[in-house]
Formats: C-alpha cells, structure tokens, sequence
C-alpha cells in the first residue's frame, strides 16, 4: 500500500499517484495508534507503540510542529533518547521484539487561504472545512523501514467524519463523535488521514466497500460516484484482474487536489460537481489502483503508469464515445507536444512526476502514444495478453519499463526491443512527409505509388495509410524504417485521394497545415513577453496573477510604450478597451468572429507575421479577470474560449487546413496532383 510523493493541482483531473518498494522481507516493524484529531482546534494527540525487533537502536522523524511527550521502552522510561532535528534516536535492549511507546502532541498546520499558484498542497493541514495528514507529513514516528504493518484507532468530534487509509475494520459514531479503526499488513506505507463534515454515502459490491464521504451539501452526488465507480472497477478487473483492494472511497477535500492513495481518491470539492469528473476523471483515479498503486513504479528508470492509465482510461473511453473523439483526443496530445519548445523536451525515461506542463506533455501524453503504437503493433489480442501478464508478474511489487516490455514480448511471441529503445531513450517525435503521390494503370486495376520520407534519426514506423477509391477506401499499413521509402499499393477501383496516417495514429511532429496555435503555444514557451493593458492598478494586479498563474517564472514584461519582438511569444492580458489598443502594435486583427462581443471575457491564441504566437485575454472588467485565475489554466489546449464570469460558456482550436499528408487527384489523373493538400 501506498501514498502520494508529490502533489498537484487539478488540472482534468491528472493525477498524481505515486509508489514505493512493495515486495521485500517481512514487516519487522508494527504500529498500534490511537489517535484523537480536532479539525477546528487543529490538535492532534496521539500515542503510538511501535513493535520492533531486529535492531538494537531505533530512529524515526517527526515533523517540527509535532511535540514529543514520553517515551518507553517495555513499558519502562528509557536513557539515551537522543534529538538531532526532526530525527530521534533511541537505544534498545538488544534485537528481539520490543514495545517502544511513543506520545505525541501536535498543533497542526493551517488550511492555506488560496491555492499556491504551482500547485504545491502541503502534506498536513487543519481547518474548520477538514484536515488532511499525508503519511509522510512526520504526524507519527517516521522510519526507514521498508515493511511495516499497522493499526490506527482514530476519533474526531462530532459532526467530523474520519477515515484513513489502510482496510475499515471498526467504526463507531454517533452525534458526538466518530471512531474508525483500520490496518494494514505488509505495507510500503503508514496511514493518510482524511477529516471532515462528511455525509457518507455506501454501497457494497462482489465483496468490496464502495464509499463516498461529501460535505452535506454535496451529498445528493454520491449515488453517481458509486455508480460510476462500480462500473469503472468491474471495467478494469475484466481487463486486468481482480481489483486489489477491499475497498474504494472517494473524499472531498477543502484543498483544491487530486490526489491518489490505494483504495481511495482525494478530491477537490470545488470540481465534484463538474461533469468530466465522473467519467474520465474518476476512470483514472480508479485505475491508477491497478497501475501505480498495486504495481508501482520504478521511478528510476522513467514512470509508465500514468501514461498507461491515461491511454487505458481517458483515451478508452474516448473510444467508447467513437472513433472521431479518440482522433481528437490523439490530436491534442500532438498539438501539445508541437507547442513544447525544444528545450523542453525530454526522453520517456526521464519523466517521473508531473511537476510541470512540459512534464505531462510527455509522461501523459507521449506515453499514452507508446501504448497506443504498441498495440497497433502487435495487435488488440496480444495487446491485452500482454497487460494481465504484466499484472500477473508484478502485482505488489516494484515494475520498470523493461518489465513491461518483456511481458509485451512474451504475449507477442516476438523481440520488441527495437520499440520500446526508439520511443522511450529518444527524445523528440518522428516527422513523416508525403514527397510525392502517383496512379498507374495496371491489369484490370490501378496501382498507387507513395514516397514517404522522414527526418533522422530515423524510426521504425507501421504507417497506416487510407485510399478513397470510387467504390470505397481502403485501409493498409506499410513500413517505414529509413530516411525515404517508395511503396505500392493496387486497388480494383479508381483511387481519387490518399491519407498517411490520417487517424493520428502515430506520435508525430504535425506538419504545417495540420498544427493550429493553442495556449500551450505561449504557456510553455521558454522567456514569452508579457503587456499588461490597464492602467487602473486593480485590474493591472488580478492581470499579473492571472499570468503569474498561466506562465513560467522567467517572464520579461513590456513597458507601456516598449515594442514587443515579432519573433517571440508574447502576451496581452488587460481591460477590452485597452487590449484593443494594442492589436495594430501585435498585428493581431480584432477580435476572431467565433468569440467577438461575448461573454464576460475572451481569450485567444494568434499567430503574427514571424510565426510567434500572440495569447489575449481581454475581459470586461477587474472581476471578469479575476474569474478565471481557476478555470483557465485548465483550457491550454484550446485557441480560443468565451467565459461567462469563471464559466466557460464557448471552446474551441481553429479549424487546419487539410493535412500535407492528404493528396488528391483529379478525374482521370494519374500523374502526382498539381496540388498537395488541395
């Protein structure tokens, strides 16, 4: 079992989970809490006794707001305890089995007031709305053991509701107070701990305990949760395996998180009533409890998990809605990774942790491309062979990438090393180009001869390639694996047009005609400059926190009558009448059609003369744009948008030309088309 190493905010719900050592040597390391926490006075008191053998001196960390009262060994004080920081040291008798009491008083840390603009949620926190104490937060005796197992009793005033991770095994509650106690066995991790006004909400399936535990407010979601989380875990148990947990709960959190724990999501409140929540968000909390939590990761060399939840889960039920909403879905994942400046860019391997956009453009995005590739390549069988024999083999332990790539093989029945070297050690994408088409004539039908080409270095690509033909089209794939290669394809009926790759089945550089400017054009961008269009001093400052939110650090920002580069990114943020001003001076036109005089706010992504994307956000007033310092950093994939106060009542992304890698032919032709494209 396992618990979160870092923390992110909500962005479509991309969350974090992370994992430690999960297979090892026996527990020589037991817990026996019981704990009593106030969320409103914020205190916690607790007496922990550790059952410990194989050792002669104990060490463990406390967090500094954490107050230690007495200590004992075998129930007798104890000389030589010893202080250095947040570290204690004590002597033990000798390596058998002994009883170390340890009571701890604490005065917990605040709720923060706002959210911290880079997405950091400290890992222990109190207030009248709940609390929240991470396993690692130092709130009880912190050791270096691998193994442990443990047992909390834990009690909160009434009408807080508690619960912590590990297996519900007690529960008492009644008007003045609640009491749980749960455990866990052979664990990598110690509980996290979840208090609020909680109205819980229960269902019972195959054996597992469903629960959701909302504010009474938000009680009336909770029949949806479960039935959506019911149909998630029955989803991916028949993928997979059995889930591997006894239970599942979803909790809301006061914090604006998502946050994933084995057998248990942390949620936001502010976004559980929001649509997406149900239904791609939760699919992806639920199955990091098969990828990520009972299969963890070895960070070490590079994290698979997201990727496979996001390909598994948001790009699977993309698929279930129809074929055109998995090709969008593929296609934002393009435009990202096209909008990531170079330097930015890294292998698979390197990803770990979404700490920034750049990071989930790759650990997200471009992973869940490698899954989608693999499985064109060894087709949907052996591809789903493949994942219940990576399960199989590494249920509750630690699984690399090469652990995946042998259990591919062996569903394959053939080497893939040369796949997993190209798409996970390389940084960059490939970049295919249509050099020419041509039609013959030949017997009693036609042939079509295709010149692809791709930059070096080179991959090794199964290109799907369509042909519309007067009776119908017709579907092939053909192999690409050096800098050019001429190819033939014969149909029975006439050909009129060929599409290379035209389901974005492949991870690709998008060709110019295919990619469209988006946010992450400029929100990625490395040193963009920054005008600030108003004058009053209110709005000037809710336009430097929406960028401050938006952007990276390193930002240069624009005086009043400075000029900004024509070659580099730029954005315009202030009042309409004042972004207006400014259009002649960033040769941007007005307003695009599609968004022009509505809504309380507009945003949009242009590109000017030198190719630099141009960002505006214009809003009617200060309160317009304070409005969307939540929703829009959610919105990077977009061109433009039209916000109704923090709704966004309009999206889109600008319509491309037809790709370069779509030619046409004229009746008759059978020559190349005068044309690309047209």
């Amino acid at each position: 079992m396992i618990a979160i190493v870092r923390t992110i905010v909500l962005g479509l719900f991309g969350l974090l989970f992370a994992s430690d050592v999960l297979a090892g040597e026996q527990p020589t390391l037991r817990h026996e809490i019981e704990a009593t926490l106030d969320p409103v006075a914020r205190s916690l008191t607790l007496e922990d006794t550790l059952i410990v053998s194989g050792r002669e001196r104990l060490r463990f960390r406390l967090a500094p707001w954490v107050t230690v009262g007495e200590i004992t060994v075998n129930d007798a004080a104890v000389p030589g305890v010893r202080q250095s920081g947040d570290t204690w040291e004590l002597p033990l008798p000798d390596s058998s089995e002994h009883r170390v009491r340890v009571q701890l008083q604490a005065s917990l840390p605040p709720l923060p007031e706002r959210p911290d603009r880079r997405g950091f949620v400290p890992p222990a926190a109190s207030g009248e709305a709940g609390s929240f104490l991470s396993s690692r937060a130092g709130w009880m005796p912190v050791t270096d053991d691998e193994r442990v197992d443990y047992r909390l009793q834990l009690s909160v005033p009434g009408p807080y509701r508690a619960i912590a991770t590990g297996a519900l095994v007690e529960e008492k509650k009644d008007a003045s107070h609640h009491q749980v106690v749960v455990q866990a066995a052979d664990v990598a991790e110690l509980p996290t701990v979840f208090a609020g006004r909680y109205v819980i909400g229960e269902r019972i399936a195959d054996g597992i305990r469903l629960r959701t535990w909302f504010e009474p407010d938000q009680a009336g979601l909770s029949d949806g949760y479960l039935d959506a989380a019911l149909r998630y875990l029955s989803r991916y148990s028949a993928l997979i395996g059995a889930y591997p947990y006894p239970e599942f709960h979803i909790v809301s959190s006061p914090l604006p998180v998502g946050l994933g724990f084995p057998g248990a999501a942390y949620v936001g409140r502010m976004v559980l009533p929001l649509p997406f929540m149900k239904t791609r968000s939760l699919a992806h909390e639920v199955l990091h409890n098969w990828w990520g939590n009972a299969v963890a990761v070895d960070y070490a060399a590079g994290n698979w998990a997201e990727g496979l939840t996001t390909y598994l889960a948001d790009h699977a039920l993309a698929e279930d809605t129809g074929a055109e909403a998995a090709r969008e879905l593929r296609l934002n994942w393009l435009r990202d990774f096209a909008a990531l400046p170079p330097e930015r860019d890294q292998p698979v391997t390197a990803f770990t942790a979404k700490v920034h956009d750049a990071a989930q453009v790759i650990g997200y995005g471009k992973v869940a491309y490698v899954f989608h590739m693999l499985r064109g390549e060894i087709g949907e069988a052996a591809f789903t062979k493949g994942l219940r024999e990576f399960w199989r083999q590494n249920k509750f332990q630690v699984a690399s990438w090469e652990a995946l790539r042998r259990a591919f093989e062996q569903a394959a029945g053939r080497d893939l090393g040369w796949f997993f070297e190209q798409w996970l050690q390389r940084a960059g994408a490939a970049r295919i180009e249509l050099a020419s088409a041509r039609v013959d004539r030949s017997g009693q039908g036609y042939r079509v001869t295709l010149a692809l080409q791709q930059t070096a270095p080179a991959y090794r690509l199964s290109v799907p390639v369509e042909i519309e033909t007067r009776d119908g089209t017709l579907r092939q794939r053909v192999t690409l694996s050096g800098p050019a290669e001429t190819v033939s394809i014969d149909t029975d009926s006439e050909p009129l047009a060929v599409h290379v790759d035209p389901e974005n089945d492949l991870f690709r550089n998008l060709l110019p005609g295919e990619s469209v400017p988006i946010l992450r054009d400029v929100t990625l961008a490395t040193g963009p400059q920054v005008a600030v269009a108003a004058t009053d001093p209110d709005m000037a400052g809710s336009a430097q926190r929406l960028i401050e939110r938006l952007l990276p650090d390193t930002v240069e920002r624009l005086g009043a009558g400075d000029t900004p580069d024509t070659d580099r990114p730029l954005v315009v943020v202030g009042s309409s009448a004042e972004v207006a001003s400014w259009f002649a001076r960033i040769g941007v036109d007005t307003e695009p059609a599609e968004i022009a005089g509505r809504g309380s706010a507009r945003v949009w992504v242009s590109r000017r003369k030198g190719q630099a994307p141009v960002l505006v956000i214009s809003a009617d007033d200060r309160a317009a744009l304070d409005a969307l310092l939540r929703p829009l950093p959610h919105y990077r994939n977009k061109s433009y948008l039209v916000f109704e106060g923090s709704r966004a009542v309009a999206s889109g992304v600008w319509v491309p030309r037809e790709s370069p890698l779509s030619w046409r032919w004229g009746r008759g032709a059978s020559e190349a088309p005068a044309k690309p494209g047209s």
